[in-house]
């Protein structure tokens, strides 16, 4: 049985205890830690904890670099700056173990890949002493723990109701039982990307498949960064349609991407969305483009241009919704327009019966997500 939407294939078996570790455990290669992304210094050595088989362990890993959280607790209001945070809203469904696991998380991408405050710029997210701040309800699957204002718009989304914003995650019960850690910390990786792409585009989420794919492939980067979980290759295969390559227009949104006229999901696990993606990352390498660079350029500098574009309304699967002229950012930033790229698709990366060619869009499994977003 395969997990549901962003799902990860194997069932990783990992406990996670709450209880502290002692102040005086040595750090070094296979001693035990307690926290999955933790990093520790040691004679000018950095230490992470990892995820191996059943147990954390600290590995040695030179390239990570410390990061300075940007997320503070909220100041008294001054003329400064507002800044962003988010209010957990944890039901009593949820394990105790994973609430402390999801805090964790929810730290270590709050630090890496900061909220940027003019968020707040939006008039659909909540305000507190002149502070941005959005609110996430977390629940396990059939919890019915939250009132239907707040569940109806999706079980996992980014969601609103033209006033307020929040973050919607449903923690699946296939996915607590079997302890499948990485797959529910994918999951929060996905949605806090997506208001990290709103907090730098104005919330202008175009095209789809940069949206949704941008959003999977920053999932399954963290999950293989912090417990060696790969699904890429997985989900390329099992869930990217030929129409990526006979027709990729469709992709540009919700709505012409949902299912073909057999019924058969396009874009399942946005295996056809991060497949597009890592093609555009690959085609900007060659150009001599750095891997590192490519994926800042894709992942960040695409949404902060397209912000600075003029706004218009449509319409994507009955919805109105923000948009911009995203091509023109396309063409400026990549310095090639989308039709070429669409083209490329189908010549560079179509194996035979349009099947896509993962091999050749895979990323570097060395790569952290801190090589993207942290300044060196």
């Amino acid at each position: 049985m395969k997990p549901r939407i962003i799902g990860v294939l194997a069932i990783l078996t990992l406990s996670i205890s709450a209880t502290a570790m002692p102040v005086s455990a040595a750090v070094k290669v296979g001693a035990k830690c307690k926290v999955v992304g933790q990093i520790k210094a040691k004679n000018s050595k950095e230490f992470i904890c990892i995820a191996k088989g059943k147990k954390l362990v600290w590995s040695k890993d030179k390239t990570v670099k410390k990061v300075v959280p940007q997320v503070t607790p909220t100041p008294t209001p001054t003329t400064a700056q507002a800044s962003f945070s988010f209010k957990y809203n944890i039901d009593k469904s949820v394990p105790k173990d994973y609430a402390i696991k999801f805090r964790d998380t929810m730290k270590i991408l709050g630090e890496v890949i900061p909220i940027d405050s003019k968020i707040g710029e939006n008039a659909e997210i909540s305000k507190e002493s002149g502070n941005p701040f959005m609110n996430i309800y977390v629940a396990r699957e059939g919890a019915n723990a939250w009132p239907v204002t707040v569940t109806r718009h999706g079980e996992n989304c980014i969601c609103g109701n033209g006033r307020e914003t929040w973050m919607n995650l449903t923690l699946y019960n296939y996915d607590i039982e079997s302890n499948n850690v990485s797959f529910l910390d994918g999951l929060v990786a996905h949605e806090y990307f997506h208001v990290y792409q709103k907090s730098l585009s104005k919330d202008v989420l175009r095209p789809k498949w940069l949206t949704e794919g941008t959003a999977t492939a920053i999932s399954d980067l963290y999950t293989n960064q912090y417990y060696g979980q790969w699904d890429l290759e997985w989900k390329i295969q099992n869930d990217s349609s030929k129409f990526i390559f006979t027709n990729p227009k469709l992709f540009e949104k919700f709505e012409s991407s949902e299912e073909d006229s057999t019924g058969k999901a396009m874009d399942s696990n946005y295996g056809s969305s991060v497949f597009m993606v890592l093609a555009l990352v690959k085609e900007l390498q060659k150009q001599g483009i750095s891997e590192q660079r490519a994926f800042e350029m894709v992942f960040k500098d695409f949404w902060v241009e397209n912000a600075q574009l003029p706004q218009f309304i449509e319409l994507d699967g009955g919805n109105e919704k923000n948009a911009v002229d995203w091509q023109k950012t396309f063409k400026s930033l990549f310095k090639m327009d989308v039709k070429t790229f669409y083209a490329h698709l189908q010549s560079e990366y179509s194996l035979t019966d349009y099947k896509a060619d993962y091999k050749k869009v895979l990323p570097s499994k060395s790569l952290k997500i801190q090589d993207i977003f942290v300044s060196k």
